[in-house]
C-alpha cells in the first residue's frame, strides 16, 4: 500500500482507504502500530507543557470520530494484532422492551380524538395524498 502501510491495516474493522492514507502520513504503518495508539493519539488532544495547554494533532482528527468509535477502533487492531480476543471487545447491548407492548390486539389503547376543525384538515389532507 501506498505511504509504507500494511495491507493488513485495511483489514482492521472500521479502516477506510482515506483512514489508511490519513495513517501513513502520521507513521503508524503496521496493524500493531494502530493496536499500539491511545485514543487522543487518533482523536487529537490537549496536553499541558511548561504550564501552557498545548493542542495535540491527531492521527485520524480530520475524520472526528467520537470517542468510543476511536475506542473501537483501537480494540478491532489489537484483535487484528492478536493482543487480545474478539471475546473481549464490548458487545452491543440489546434494546429492552416490553413484550405486552407489542402483544396482538389493541387492549389497553384509545383512540385518539381530534377536534372537529383539527380533524376535518387531516381528513382534506389525506383525500389530497390519496389523489397524489
Amino acid at each position: 500500500m501506498a505511504l509504507g502501510v500494511e495491507d493488513g491495516v485495511l483489514d482492521v474493522p472500521g479502516v477506510t482507504p482515506a483512514m489508511a492514507v490519513a495513517l501513513g502520513e502520521g507513521g503508524v504503518k503496521t496493524v500493531e502500530d494502530l493496536a499500539d495508539l491511545a485514543t487522543d493519539e487518533i482523536r487529537g488532544g490537549y496536553e499541558v507543557r511548561n504550564g501552557e495547554r498545548v493542542k495535540l494533532a491527531g492521527v485520524l482528527e480530520g475524520f472526528n470520530l467520537s470517542q468510543p468509535e476511536a475506542e473501537l477502533l483501537i480494540l478491532h487492531a489489537r484483535v487484528a494484532a492478536g493482543w487480545i480476543d474478539a471475546s473481549e471487545l464490548p458487545q452491543p447491548e440489546e434494546p429492552e422492551y416490553d413484550e405486552a407492548a407489542f402483544a396482538e390486539g389493541d387492549e389497553g389503547f384509545e383512540e385518539a380524538e381530534l377536534p372537529a376543525d383539527e380533524a376535518e384538515v387531516f381528513a382534506e389532507d389525506l383525500e389530497q395524498s390519496r389523489d397524489a
